[in-house]
């Protein structure tokens, strides 16, 4: 393999980062979150908001409603 110099390196992968599809918009947000399940703000959010976008990430959920059943099935383990 011939080495490229980091230089060329870099430019591989920007080029590699601007070819991934964008992120699909979420589901839901924190807000929303807190909201529909009476829950304050604190990591656990970001935790549920994680979960979410993988499963939307993997098309494993599609909807609002899967959205918030994944939040629930997911509240506090």
């Amino acid at each position: 393999k011939v080495y490229l110099g980091w230089h060329d390196e870099v430019k591989k992968l920007m080029e590699e980062e601007l070819l991934k599809p964008p992120p699909p918009p979420r589901l839901l947000d924190g807000h929303e979150i807190m909201e529909h399940f009476k829950l304050n703000p604190g990591p656990e959010i970001g935790r549920l908001l994680e979960i979410v976008g993988e499963a939307q990430w993997d098309k494993t959920i599609k909807t609002k409603e899967e959205a918030r059943k994944l939040v629930e099935e997911n509240l506090g383990s």
